[in-house]
C-alpha cells in the first residue's frame, strides 16, 4: 500500500505528465527523470520492502511521520463516527489536564495501550493492510519512530475575528505545539454535520 501510494496514486494538482507517469508506475519514457524517488523505487524495487534502502532516511522519516498523522486522523474520525464525545476519555487513552489524549503508534515500538483506544487504532489501520503488531515489528531498514500521545481536541487561544474592508474575515489565534492552524480553519468553515 505504501509503495502504491508513493508511486501510483495521482493527486488533483499534479500535471497531466505526472499523472501519466504514475499510471505507468514511472516506467514510461521521460518519467525516470521527472521524480527522482518515485522513479528509483519503481526501477529498483524487487519487493515492497526494498523501498527502505532506496530512499534517503530523512524522506522515509517524513513519510512515516505522515503515516502517523494519517492514522491519528483516522482514529479521530472513527472515534466520532462511533459516537464518542471528544471530552470523554476512552479506555486506553490518557487524561491530561482534563482532556483525553489518544495514542499515536510508533514504528518499531510496542504501543503499550489497550482497551477501546487499541481497538479503534486497529480499525484505523486495517484498511491500510497493517496492524499495531506490524508497526511494532516493521521490515528491516525502516527508521524507528517513537509512539506519542496527542490531545483529541484543541482549543484555540485568543481567537479573534475582524471584517476587512473588502468583506473578507481575518482570524487570529494561537495553538499549542503540534496543532495545525489549517485544521482549525477547516473546522470553522465546514458545515457542522460534516465529520
Amino acid at each position: 500500500l505504501y509503495v502504491r501510494e508513493l508511486l501510483g496514486n495521482p493527486y488533483p494538482d499534479e500535471s497531466p505528465e505526472t499523472a501519466r507517469c504514475r499510471a505507468t508506475l514511472w516506467r514510461s519514457r521521460g518519467c525516470s527523470e521527472s521524480r527522482l524517488y518515485e522513479a528509483r523505487v519503481a526501477r529498483d524495487a524487487a519487493s515492497p520492502g526494498d523501498f527502505a534502502r532506496l530512499l534517503p532516511r530523512g524522506v522515509l522519516e517524513l513519510q512515516l511521520a505522515a503515516l502517523q498523522a494519517y492514522v491519528f486522523n483516522r482514529y479521530l474520525s472513527l472515534r466520532i463516527a462511533h459516537g464518542y464525545s471528544l471530552e470523554e476519555r476512552l479506555p486506553g487513552e490518557r487524561q491530561v489536564e482534563g482532556r483525553p489524549y489518544a495514542p499515536v503508534p510508533g514504528i518499531g515500538y510496542r504501543l503499550g495501550t489497550g482497551g477501546k483506544a487499541a481497538e479503534l487504532l486497529e480499525e484505523a489501520l486495517e484498511p491500510l493492510g497493517i496492524s499495531l503488531e506490524t508497526l511494532a515489528e516493521p521490515p528491516s531498514g525502516l527508521p524507528r519512530l517513537r509512539p506519542y500521545w496527542r490531545p483529541v481536541y484543541t482549543i484555540p487561544k485568543g481567537l479573534r475575528a475582524r471584517i476587512l474592508p473588502d468583506g473578507q474575515v481575518a482570524l487570529s489565534f494561537t495553538l499549542e505545539k503540534g496543532m495545525y492552524a489549517t485544521l482549525v480553519l477547516r473546522e470553522l468553515a465546514e458545515p457542522p454535520e460534516c465529520v
